[in-house]
């Protein structure tokens, strides 16, 4: 008798949470507006839709609203209606789920590098309205650059389908592999960089990270920037196009003076490129000049041009980029 009396209470309890399940209207954003009223009050229909009357109950929660406040909101936009009951109001939620971080981060890493993992160990699972799941790279805490196994934090937001912000968090480890040069050995700043002097491998890399990398053949004949020390990672930012002319270099000088014409070798006193005037010496030591370098080991000097032969002469071309890539 005991047992059947529960069983019927716990039916009894059942149908009636059912029941206040159904009679709830429910609410898109954050506020009760005058069309969710409508639909028990049709007398709200003479107002705006988007007329706001409350707060709307949090996410995935139900919020009642006796008869009183609810002829209250009549009477406040010039209504003559007086509830005799209550009615209530439900708002939709939804709860993040791994794949759904999974997925945003999918998105940031588009066109990226290939193979990627993406584990997410950890994340924000509060009950959040319907919207869109944003993960910007501005909020991901990266890991040292040494140690891209490492776990981090990203912290994005959920936007909902009114425009609202709601901020969420994960602990993500995201690694895939690239093309990785490095120096075999210690190298000086302006060194001309040698196939023989360089390494190529896929490592592990976090595809978020520092991504100026370029691959070996990018390297060789550029020159560098900076001393580096043997294993050191390049990067596009450590090099440039090497000079057309070095310091030290044995250099073919052209001489023009009208329409004599002879040539003559010197030594740079500096590096340039294509468009410099750099110093040059002979050979012998007995002079200095400037000469204009004109291509690699080449430099040329004009002297007392008439202005007719001026006038015919191409210009010799400028880089305003110089040694840059």
């Amino acid at each position: 008798m005991l047992q059947h009396f529960l069983l019927s209470a716990v039916v009894a309890a059942s149908l009636q949470a059912s029941a206040e399940r159904s009679t709830c209207t429910v609410v898109d954003g954050e506020y009760i507006l005058a069309k969710n009223v409508a639909t028990t009050y049709p007398k709200f229909l003479a107002l705006e839709g988007d007329t706001m009357l409350s707060y709307a109950p949090a996410p995935g929660s139900r919020r009642s609203v006796p008869a009183t406040e609810i002829s209250g909101w009549a009477q406040s936009h010039g209504l003559a209606i007086h509830a005799k009951e209550g009615t209530c109001f439900e708002r939709a939620g939804v709860t993040l789920t791994a794949q759904d971080y999974r997925e945003a981060i999918r998105n940031q890493l588009k066109g990226t590098i290939s193979g990627t993992e993406i584990d997410v160990l950890d994340f924000d699972s509060h009950i959040l309205p319907p919207g869109r799941l944003e993960l910007p790279v501005s909020g991901a805490a990266l890991p040292p650059p040494d140690r891209p196994e490492t776990a981090f934090l990203w912290r994005g937001r959920l936007i909902s389908s009114g425009g609202a912000s709601y901020p969420v968090w994960a602990r993500v480890r995201v690694v895939g592999k690239r093309d990785v040069v490095r120096a075999v050995r210690n190298l000086a700043v302006g060194t001309i960089l040698k196939p023989d002097q360089l390494t190529s491998a896929m490592e592990q890399g976090n595809p978020l990270g520092r991504d100026d990398s370029e691959p070996l053949t990018f390297y060789v004949g550029k020159s560098l920037t900076r001393s580096v020390t043997r294993g050191s990672r390049l990067y596009r930012d450590l090099v440039q196009h090497a000079p057309a002319v070095r310091r030290g270099d044995n250099v073919r000088v052209a001489v023009a003076s009208g329409l004599a014409h002879l040539e003559l070798d010197a030594l740079a006193d500096a590096a340039g490129y294509v468009g410099d005037s750099i110093q040059f010496r002979n050979p012998s030591g007995s002079g200095h000049f400037r000469a204009l370098i004109t291509g690699p080991g080449r430099a040329e000097i004009f002297v007392n041009i008439p202005d007719e032969d001026t006038k015919h002469r191409t210009p010799v071309p400028t880089f305003a980029s110089r040694g840059s890539l």
